[in-house]
């Protein structure tokens, strides 16, 4: 059931002062000043969830990849990334644009986003897990992102550092050019959503911040690199949406070998999977 508009409000001005942050001093900045940044870039635990704000984990690709296409060329990103456990969940937006696509019964996308994944992973040999509404961090049936991260590090998970905004995560290091338009698309439908996003909050004034994330180990998805593959593909979302983005990003911190490590985490990790 859709929100009332004074609930929208106040998910909105909760993070009002970050964005006011973020649009005065641009995302390299905002990151510079705040220390523990560098925490969500610590991110090894081997699980690959959906794009969705509401899922945390090292890997995000819309639906987990029931959207790809090539099917057999995600395979192949998915073993390269050494995924260890795939993850559904229930409501996904990407689930029911597969629904819509495909001329199927949209509502029992919950249904297809599940054996999607289930028969995914087994295939590869991997655990799987369905994470129903209640255990996905975010309201129920609304999205509070307002930032999409175009991740060039795979390694990166913003409710590891408590500066970072919720924002949908896309991970540009897994997947390729093509699809990863693809999934800043749905991001930016699910953000502009007038009854499970911000809708009509949002304008040239109070943007979605698109913000490339890169890898100063990896010459193919640097900040520069990232920025320029979104700012030719700027054109057709304002042509979609109207002009409601800005791109601002920041290069990911250098991991040192305990940084990467994180022993609390790491075994909590090895005994959840």
């Amino acid at each position: 059931m859709p929100l009332s508009q004074e609930l929208i409000r106040k998910y909105w001005d909760q993070q009002e002062s970050t964005y006011a942050k973020i649009y005065k001093l641009g995302m390299r900045e905002f990151v510079n000043q705040n220390t523990n940044s560098k925490d969500a870039f610590t991110c090894y635990d081997g699980k690959l969830c959906c794009i969705d704000e509401g899922t945390t984990g090292q890997e995000h690709l819309a639906g987990v990849g029931i959207l790809w296409e090539n099917q057999e060329e995600l395979k192949i990103y998915i073993k390269k990334a050494k995924i260890k456990k795939i993850f559904s969940h229930a409501n996904c937006g990407a689930a029911v644009l597969y629904a819509k696509k495909n001329n199927l019964d949209v509502s029992k996308s919950d249904e297809y986003s599940k054996e999607y994944a289930k028969n995914l992973a087994k295939e590869l040999g991997l655990a799987w897990e369905h994470m129903e509404e209640n255990n996905v961090n975010r309201p129920k049936s609304f999205h509070v992102a307002r930032i999409i991260y175009y991740d060039g590090t795979n390694h990166f998970d913003y409710t590891l550092a408590k500066c970072f905004p919720p924002g949908f995560e896309v991970s540009r290091g897994m997947t390729n050019a093509k699809n990863a338009f693809e999934e800043v698309k749905l991001c930016c439908s699910m953000i502009l959503d007038p009854n499970y996003g911000f809708g009509a909050f949002v304008d040239e004034f109070n943007p979605i911040v698109i913000c490339p994330i890169g890898d100063c180990n990896n010459p193919e998805f640097t900040r520069g690199a990232l920025t320029e593959e979104i700012a030719n593909f700027l054109p057709k979302l304002n042509a979609e949406f109207g002009r409601k983005f800005i791109i601002s990003g920041f290069t990911a911190p250098k991991q040192t070998l305990l940084d990467k490590i994180r022993l609390p985490q790491y075994f909590q990790d090895k005994l959840s999977i």
